[in-house]
C-alpha cells in the first residue's frame, strides 16, 4: 500500500510541476463551505474546447481531488460549477459527464455538495432529461445556486467578488501548490502523534 501511495504522490508531483497556465482559471480549490468542507471552483467560461483536450481538463480534476482525499483526514468538498457567461464553446457534455461519473463512481465519498451556478434556462430543461440517469442519493446532493442562494451554503468570505462574494485573491496554481504543502505538513505532524 505504501509504494503505491508514494507511486502516485510521484505522480502528483510530476503533474504539478507540469500544471498548464490555463488551469488557474478553470479549477481551483478554495475556502471551506459552511459545513467546514473544501470548496473546489469550476469556471466553464474557461473551459476552450478547441484550444485544450479534454484530457487535459479531466487530470487537473482528478488532481485537485486527490489532493483533497490524501491530504486531509475528513476529505469532503463542494464542488461549484460557475456556469455563468457561458456559450456552445465552453460547454462539454462529455467533460459534464466525466465530473458526474468521477463522484458517483470513484468519490461518492467526498462530493458533499454539487452547486450549479447561474445554470442557463437551456441547461435546465436538459437536466430534467439528464437527471433520470443519476443515482436518487446523489441528486439530493445537487443544488442550482445564484449570487444570493450560494451564500447559504458557503460564506461570503470564501465566494469569489465575480460570484457575489467578498474573496479577491488573485488565484494562481503556485497558491494552491502552497495550501498543499501546509496540508502536507499538517499531515505529517498528525501521523507523528499518532
Amino acid at each position: 500500500m505504501l509504494n503505491k501511495i508514494q507511486l502516485w504522490n510521484t505522480f502528483l508531483v510530476k503533474f504539478r510541476n507540469s500544471v498548464p497556465s490555463y488551469a488557474n482559471d478553470l479549477v481551483y480549490w478554495h475556502g471551506k463551505d459552511k459545513e467546514n468542507f473544501h470548496v473546489v471552483w469550476l469556471n466553464f467560461k474557461c473551459y476552450n474546447t478547441r484550444a485544450y483536450s479534454l484530457l487535459d481538463y479531466k487530470k487537473i480534476c482528478i488532481y485537485l481531488f486527490e489532493q483533497i482525499f490524501w491530504l486531509d483526514e475528513n476529505p469532503h468538498m463542494t464542488l461549484v460549477l460557475n456556469l455563468s457567461d457561458i456559450s456552445n464553446t465552453n460547454v462539454n457534455m462529455k467533460f459534464i459527464n466525466f465530473i458526474k461519473n468521477a463522484f458517483q463512481r470513484f468519490y461518492p465519498f467526498l462530493l458533499s455538495r454539487l452547486l450549479f451556478f447561474k445554470m442557463p434556462t437551456l441547461f435546465s430543461q436538459t437536466w430534467q432529461v439528464f437527471k433520470k440517469f443519476i443515482n436518487p442519493k446523489f441528486v439530493e446532493r445537487i443544488a442550482f445556486v445564484n449570487e444570493e442562494e450560494l451564500q447559504k451554503f458557503i460564506p461570503a468570505e470564501s465566494i469569489p467578488n465575480h460570484m457575489g462574494g467578498e474573496y479577491n485573491l488573485e488565484y494562481s496554481i503556485n497558491y494552491y501548490i502552497e495550501n498543499v504543502k501546509e496540508l502536507q505538513m499538517s499531515q505529517k505532524k498528525r501521523s507523528i502523534e499518532q
